[in-house]
């Protein structure tokens, strides 16, 4: 999306101020995290220290993606960004589709693979392992470092003492555009592990018991540091595997420390790696003397510098397990919530279909190897298939040297490609419908590995092999179960504080909005009565890597896993003119970094979601792509005792629903954070939850991070000015420190510098008292130079917004505003759009593929067309009303050619969303079947593109034909009329239909083709001289030509005109014509004037007839009209009904170029 500037300083100052929200140096110990993202911490004052809570923009050391790397190609252009920041800091790897071979994803990789070999990044293509795997054995995460991923289990650098986090698409390609992104520390945890494992139980074991003992959220977005002895025992794979699914533990890094068993594991590599050939982007070069991470001198670095927490560094919550009484573990089904001690599920004796040894949680060496034990000289029980892989090419190799790989081939498993694959749902070898399957990977949400019908566990290698030999859940052998600890749970404790309740009234304070973002959401209630509704279950894993799939696609699968109707629910809503809120339970959106989980939400029209709480993952997505998330503990339980099954969440509603629908009506105030729930008029309860702050309002008016940071790289401080001047960012503080600036440095910069001016009189009015002396000379230089700065401004403003149009792939656009830029009226239309908040229809180029070459060449008829595409002040799609209402807005277009509404009033557009009955998913129409592709913004401009070229409004004659009102073109006819109301300065007509036309013709009997007669009948339905659009019908009072007053009223069944004895009700209003506005009603009005004749003359007398009154066919749009109101002043009448339009271009058969010639007044 292409941002607007921001326009809400205050907010981003808040942001900002927020990024250093750090406490003073001193005594105030830290935690090994904090002391890493100290580290990499950027822009922080001097002297201070990092803490939990803090916002910080980091620097981080990696930043890897993967098979996404496509769409974050996608998002790096958008932001209009040339150049990698930094080409040491990203490492792509190819890793989670690579069974794949269709040439489609074929020619994916190879765009990837050749984007990275032009910017200088380090790429692994597909076979070389999964990445984060990849980024351990090179040395990518290595201790003390931060080093994030867009991928959800980038925690597993933890295993190494490194500070692993996940970051989203759209972060990634902040990072690779600028080096840095946004973060918020995390609230800190220690996760103590006391004494020893029994033999048979394995780091696996630790970390599955671990999240189903402590499964209330206890670590939900928090950073977890492992402590105590029983980490001195624990191998580095072993590690790597609880660090990994600390994802699942509901935890945003997981970290163990930097010790001996870790440094001699390094050393082991570094020797290893001194007699191999480095592999990676540089291959092709001379191999290195040394590894250029892996090598003697970074070890060194570690072992003579260690990072260590300190005395007294504080953590939330202090969790002990004693691992001396822990035994083997399984998880499930379809939750890692839930775990059993295999002891007793073993018991159960439940029959598994497939098993799985794959991922980059346990398809480590020592893990294969561990599988291979079980399975040697064995074979796979009959109806079972056992699905292997290593987690890289580097283990493939070491377990085929060991002869592992072989024992696993020669049992009957089946071999995959270093990858993914079944644990993310791809390829080979998916769980079919009512199948059990057991896997030691890290996820088991329902469907992540095929059906959503399917059971699926998780286990140690060792308990995966045995039940595929044995066909049961069961373990090795080898495994002496009466050996084991006969403590019916291990021991653990926990000292978590309470958890925080939900916002209360008495300790908030209201927010305020930022410019352009809504005052309140609300819409119906759908309940999802379900704890850790996860990404799985919000967007199917199947669809995430298929980068081309629309908005429209995604919302069409949203949680699909999770209740298979729920997109049509959500669209029945929408049919209904109302956008669905969705409320579920707690850590709503856990699970795996995918983006689409908010995308598909926000496009199947769902803009709020209110949980208990949310996986931060999810949290971060939604920010960052506009999707409201706010939290009410206490409505998820009153929804929970009311209308889920035995008032508890986990089982559907009361009837077994997965998607409940209480019939209540929910609206949240963004600013104070009150929440109304009703049913009907009544209402059923007020909440109060947090009030959205101005930082993620401001995201939100940018269309997201993405439109954040494109307003970041494209306000760059020009050479002139010195590095020391960045103090504020691209907000270009003090430009009074510049000496350099002169007037050939404004007319070099002259965007640049003339917003600094801007910012700097806002941004720091409050903290230099002598500003205004300091500025003055800028202020100076800008008057002195004005007069061409203001051209050259004018020039950059279009240069940059026809490569905004460009990039938006509007190349037909571009060329006809190129164009007219050369010519003066054009010219001057171009230079109205920097002026002010604006928004802009912009027709695709299959719309201008439409227009006839003839047209496309008269420049002055293509500025005016254009400039009925053209409108004040900014309009979300969410300004403009659904049916039955309409929203009037003021058009660019007053060509008296074109438009005779009197006083130089500009033609409007009558604009309303779609009412969703449409099978093409409209979101927005302007005229008949005009849809609203996308919308993006630059600059000052919200621009709509739109699938038609926009056609102004014709006459009434033409207008009446094109609605079918024969009968009133007929008496229009008879009277005489035609010409003297089409000459008519502003005019506004109520027009019967033909049926209750005709009905009054027929009563006239012979006086039916009496000119006076019809006329005097006509005058009662005009009002001559006003064009009155229906937002103010029932404010305002009128007389008709006639003479006879208009009264106006509404009520449920609609808005009604009553003149004398008559009263009609409005069918259909603000039909636009060339000169005022047709309104479509049922019943005649009757005449009761005196001299009905003398009152029918007078429409013919008020009318100026001019040669330039001449009828212009063809020139029709019923759907344009009107003043220009703001939404909310919008009568409260049923829209116009679609019908087709004249072919706008029709016209130049008539002979309308012609007619244009010359210059058009804009």
């Amino acid at each position: 999306m292409l941002p607007r500037p921001v326009r809400f300083r205050q907010a981003q100052r808040e942001f900002r101020r927020g990024l250093a929200t750090v406490l003073q140096s001193g005594t105030v110990p830290q935690t090994y995290i904090e002391k890493i993202v100290q580290k990499y911490a950027v822009g922080l004052p001097p002297g201070k220290r990092v803490r939990a809570g803090d916002y910080v923009m980091i620097q981080p050391e990696h930043c890897m993606t993967h098979d996404n790397t496509g769409p974050v190609i996608s998002k790096f252009k958008s932001l209009g960004a040339t150049r990698i920041h930094d080409p040491r800091q990203p490492v792509f790897t190819i890793d989670h589709d690579v069974q794949n071979k269709s040439a489609k994803n074929l020619q994916k990789y190879a765009n990837i693979e050749a984007f990275g070999r032009t910017h200088g990044i380090d790429f692994y293509g597909a076979g070389r392992g999964i990445g984060h795997q990849v980024l351990v054995e090179e040395g990518y995460a290595f201790p003390h470092t931060l080093v994030v991923a867009s991928d959800s289990h980038s925690n597993m650098y933890g295993g190494v003492g490194c500070v692993g986090t996940p970051v989203v698409r759209t972060d990634a390609a902040a990072l690779w555009a600028t080096g840095k992104t946004w973060w918020q520390v995390p609230r800190m945890i220690k996760v103590e592990l006391r004494d020893k494992l029994a033999p048979g139980v394995t780091g696996k074991d630790i970390i599955v018991a671990l999240c189903g003992l402590f499964n209330k959220d206890e670590v939900l977005n928090a950073a977890i540091e492992f402590h105590g002895d029983g980490i001195d025992a624990l191998g580095i794979d072993e590690r790597l595997a609880v660090a990994n699914m600390t994802t699942e533990w509901g935890a945003l890094a997981g970290v163990f420390p930097v010790d001996g068993p870790l440094l001699d594991w390094y050393k082991n590599a570094v020797d290893k790696m001194a007699l191999r050939t480095f592999s990676g982007a540089s291959s092709s070069l001379p191999p290195p003397p040394e590894h250029p991470r892996l090598n003697e001198t970074r070890l060194n670095a570690i072992r003579s510098n260690p990072i260590r927490p300190d005395q007294g560094a504080e953590y939330s919550s202090h969790l002990t397990l004693d691992l001396s009484t822990l035994v083997p573990y399984v998880s499930g089904p379809n939750s890692v919530k839930v775990a059993t001690a295999l002891p007793k599920l073993a018991q159960e004796n439940i029959k598994i279909n497939k098993a799985y040894l794959v991922s980059c949680t346990n398809a480590r060496a020592s893990d294969l190897k561990s599988a291979a034990q079980v399975v040697k000289g064995r074979k796979i029980a009959p109806g079972v298939e056992f699905y292997f892989a290593a987690a890289s090419s580097k283990v493939q190799a070491e377990a085929e040297q060991a002869g592992d790989w072989g024992a696993l081939l020669s049992a009957g498993a089946k071999p995959l490609p270093a990858g993914c694959g079944p644990c993310i749902g791809l390829g080979t070898g998916l769980l079919e419908p009512g199948e059990v399957g057991i896997s030691a990977t890290n996820r088991n949400y329902k469907g992540r590995m095929g059906s959503p019908q399917a059971q699926a566990y998780l286990a140690s290698p060792a308990v995966v092999a045995a039940s595929a030999i044995r066909g049961v859940i069961c373990g090795p052998d080898s495994l002496d179960m009466n050996a084991l600890p006969q403590n019916e749970t291990p021991v653990f404790t926990t000292n978590s504080p309470s958890p925080v309740s939900g916002a209360s009234a008495s300790t908030l304070s209201t927010e305020p909005l930022v410019d352009g973002f809504p005052r309140s959401f609300g819409g119906p209630i759908m309940f999802a009565p379900q704890d850790n509704l996860n990404t799985d279950g919000i967007y199917p894993g199947k669809y995430t890597y298929q980068d081309d799939i629309t908005l429209e696609r995604q919302a069409e699968v949203v949680m699909e896993n999770y209740d298979p109707e729920f997109a049509k629910t959500v669209a029945g809503v929408r049919s209904g003119g109302k956008t669905a809120v969705l409320v579920s339970g707690y850590n709503f959106g856990t699970g795996s970094s995918r983006e689409q989980a908010a995308t598909a939400l926000k496009a199947a029209g769902v803009p709020l979601v209110i949980a208990g709480s949310f996986g931060d993952i999810f949290k971060r997505n939604s920010i960052n792509n506009g999707l409201v998330c706010v939290e009410c503990p206490e409505l998820v339980a009153d929804l929970t005792e009311q209308h889920a099954k035995s008032g508890a969440r986990g089982h559907g509603g009361v009837n077994g629903e997965l998607t409940v629908q209480p019939g209540w009506e929910i609206s949240v105030d963004m600013q104070d954070g009150r929440i109304k729930v009703k049913q009907g008029d009544e209402v059923l309860r007020e909440y109060q939850t947090r009030p959205v702050g101005p930082s993620v309002q401001e995201l939100w008016v940018c269309g997201g991070l993405e439109g954040y940071k494109w307003n970041e790289t494209h306000m760059v401080m020009p050479p002139c000015v010195p590095s020391a001047s960045h103090r504020f960012g691209p907000y270009w503080a003090e430009l009074y420190r510049c000496r350099q600036v002169d007037r050939d440095c404004l007319l070099r910069h002259p965007r640049p510098l003339a917003r600094s001016i801007k910012s700097l009189a806002l941004a720091h009015s409050m903290h230099y008292p002598l500003l205004p002396l300091m500025i003055m000379r800028p202020y100076a230089l800008l008057a002195l130079a004005a007069p061409a700065l203001a051209q050259q401004l004018n020039t950059t403003y279009i240069t940059g917004l026809l490569g905004a149009l460009n990039g938006l792939g509007l190349t037909s656009l571009v060329s006809v505003a190129s164009s007219l830029a050369n010519s003066s009226d054009g010219g001057a239309l171009l230079a109205q759009l920097s002026q002010g908040n604006k928004t802009v229809f912009a027709p695709n180029n299959e719309a201008f593929g439409r227009v006839p070459q003839n047209v496309s060449g008269n420049v002055g008829l293509l500025t005016s067309i254009l400039s009925y595409h053209i409108v004040d002040g900014h309009y979300n799609i969410s300004d403009f009303a659904q049916q039955p209402n309409h929203t009037i807005v003021r058009t660019h277009l007053n060509s008296s050619s074109l438009v005779n509404l009197g006083g130089g009033r500009a033609q409007v557009i009558v604009v309303e969303r779609d009412d969703g009955n449409d099978t093409d998913a409209n979101i927005l129409t302007v005229n008949d079947d005009v849809d609203v592709d996308r919308t993006a913004s630059y600059e000052n401009l919200i621009v709509h593109v739109i699938d038609e070229v926009l056609t102004p409004p014709g006459t009434i004659s033409a207008t009446a034909a094109e609605a079918n009102l024969t009968a009133l073109a007929g008496a229009l006819q008879t009277a005489n009329l035609v010409a003297p109301l089409e000459a008519a300065q502003g005019i506004t007509i109520f027009a019967p239909s033909n049926q209750a036309f005709t009905a009054a013709l027929a009563a006239l009997g012979s006086q039916a083709q009496n000119a006076s007669v019809i006329s005097a009948v006509l005058a009662n339905h005009v009002i001559n001289g006003t064009t009155v659009y229906s937002t103010a019908l029932t404010s305002q009072s009128f007389a008709s030509a006639g003479g006879q007053a208009f009264s106006f009223s509404t009520n449920s069944s609609g808005t009604y005109v009553t003149s004398g004895s008559s009263s009609a009700r409005i069918t259909r209003a603000d039909i636009p014509v060339r000169n005022g506005v047709i309104h479509l009603i049922d019943n005649v009005l009757a005449n009761t004037a005196s001299n009905p004749e003398a009152a029918a003359s007078a429409v013919v007398s008020q009318s100026s007839v001019a040669a330039t009154a001449t009828s212009i066919p063809g020139m029709t749009n019923p759907r344009s009209g009107g003043s220009s109101p703001s939404p909310s002043q919008n009568a409260g009448v049923r829209t116009i009904a679609a019908f087709p339009a004249a072919a706008l271009f029709s016209l130049v058969a008539t002979g309308m170029g012609a007619l244009l010639g010359g210059m058009l007044v804009l």
